[in-house]
């Protein structure tokens, strides 16, 4: 899996550190799952067909029509088949049924483990492998592996019941299920165990633009708990193309507390800088039910977030290769805007970025300093936290040390990357060469290229489209004037169309 990265907001801006935590690719929901009591099936016996009966049983169909409701992007391959074709199989008595779903799809991939994973599970009362139990599951083959619950009927069943598959068909285009005939009947307590009353989250999609994207989300059943909300940008979930960033939904919005009587559901993420592309890109926004049942797009969603991009002035510094991309813990989804090449050229170049971040401070002090080139630049508390910098990597020198080293302009508030049709990655920076003057950036629309030489963009810090980290403006960058493809430097209030809030989660480390 992907590694989590976290990115904040300052909390110059709003009295408290605001982050977001965004990964590659969001865990599938659960299906929807009956309260049981301790009691449970045991563990289905091997039973081969030996008849034909050719007629979908009803354990077989209502499963079949649980996961298909829980994941429309799946299909169906079908649960009967005459009994003159082929060899034995429980398809000819109506007890097994063929999910379509492509284990080569990233997303049905990950919704096919996430069923396995809830099949063989152990329950809230130590029941080990409970649902495949309950549901009454003989075995289940998928990527060349078949799990058997008489194989290992005890506390080992979720590992010790797999074997290779060594059938002519792969089973990497669908999952296939066979059921004893306890679960092809319904008979077993997955059936009937009655559900519990369980509400969709409800929730709204308040507005994506240029500065963020925002709403707020509830759980009617758990009314004071915050919950996760599914961001997806460039289509529905299930989209193979579309990013998926997970928030939860815990601001406070004063609003909220007398509308649906509990305050703390609002969230709120920064506009990704990869889609300040003068094209319209669709938001969708879905609850996440805490108790892992149906989940909900929420109101107004789907959403459009169009931006034309803004550069802040500044000169581009190049970000030398794919290890010092990924050393910063830059997200080209998140951080890297796509300008167009003369848009680009226009921009005055600085001296490279540093290859990885070198933190000092003074043996015994508070004051964190970034090495950078000939001069040493103040890490003010904020930009630590929004460049997701690495405490544990800071170094004491002695003050003599330190003192040789002029003092230069601050690290900016956030990063903030561009890159046009070709190889180069580079960093909108203030001009830190000792005795230089100024540069001026500019913006343009353009095609975003690959990681040429020095390293390859390929994973989460350095890979087109698969970062999924937030970055947003500090309250210090406000003033800054920036420019648009064309146009002259714009008021210090165009920056603030790049300022971003997102919503306050755990910190989690990178390193």
């Amino acid at each position: 899996m992907p590694s989590v990265y976290p990115r904040c907001l300052p909390a110059a801006a709003f009295g408290a550190v605001l982050c977001l935590s965004g990964t590659s690719a969001l865990a599938a929901a659960k299906p929807e799952t009956p309260s049981f009591a301790k009691a449970i099936d045991g563990f289905a016996s091997y039973d081969a067909q030996d008849t034909c009966d050719p007629t979908a049983k009803p354990g077989t169909v209502a499963f079949k029509d649980l996961i298909l409701k829980t994941y429309s992007v799946t299909g169906d391959y079908g649960i009967t088949r005459s009994c003159s074709v082929g060899s034995t199989s429980e398809h000819k008595e109506g007890r097994a049924w063929d999910w379509k779903v492509n284990f080569y799809n990233a997303t049905q991939k990950d919704i096919a483990q996430t069923v396995i994973n809830w099949l063989l599970a152990k329950d809230e009362h130590g029941n080990a492998c409970a649902l495949a139990r309950r549901t009454g599951m003989m075995y289940f083959i998928w990527n060349k592996q078949i799990w058997g619950s008489y194989r290992s009927p005890n506390a080992s069943c979720s590992t010790a019941g797999w074997k290779g598959y060594t059938g002519s068909n792969p089973h990497t285009d669908h999952v296939h299920f066979s059921w004893g005939w306890p679960g092809a009947k319904k008979q077993t307590t997955f059936w009937t165990a009655p559900l519990p009353s369980n509400k969709k989250p409800k929730g709204y999609l308040d507005g994506a633009n240029c500065k963020r994207v925002w709403g707020w989300a509830q759980d009617a059943d758990a009314p004071k708990k915050s919950i996760d909300v599914h961001l997806y940008f460039g289509g529905p979930a299930g989209n193979a193309k579309a990013k998926g960033v997970p928030i939860t939904a815990d601001i406070k919005r004063d609003d909220l507390c007398a509308a649906i009587g509990s305050c703390n559901h609002g969230y709120e993420v920064a506009s990704p800088l990869s889609l300040h592309d003068g094209k319209a890109h669709a938001v969708h926004a879905y609850g996440i039910d805490s108790a892992g049942g149906a989940n909900a797009e929420l109101s107004k969603s789907p959403g459009t977030l169009q931006c034309t991009p803004q550069v802040p002035e500044g000169v581009k510094r190049h970000v030398v290769d794919g290890t010092s991309f990924k050393a910063w813990g830059f997200s080209y989804f998140w951080d890297v805007m796509p300008l167009g090449d003369p848009a680009l050229e226009a921009i005055t170049a600085g001296t490279a970025f540093p290859k990885d971040p070198l933190l000092v401070r003074v043996t015994g002090g508070k004051e964190t300093w970034l090495i950078d080139g000939d001069v040493r630049r103040a890490v003010s508390a904020d930009a630590f936290v929004t460049w997701d910098l690495d405490a544990s990597a800071v170094v004491d020198w002695a003050s003599a040390d330190l003192d040789s080293f002029p003092v230069g302009s601050p690290l900016r508030d956030r990063p903030f990357l561009v890159q046009g049709s070709g190889a180069e990655v580079y960093l909108i920076d203030d001009d830190t060469r000792l005795n230089s003057g100024g540069a001026g950036g500019a913006g343009g629309l353009g095609a975003a290229g690959q990681w040429g030489s020095g390293g390859a963009l390929g994973s989460e810090t350095g890979g087109q489209g698969s970062g999924q980290t937030s970055r947003t403006l500090g309250a210090g960058e406000e003033g800054c004037a920036c420019r648009t493809s064309g146009t002259a430097p714009s008021l210090p209030a165009a920056w603030l169309l790049l300022a971003g809030l997102v919503p306050l989660v755990r910190r989690r480390r990178r390193r």
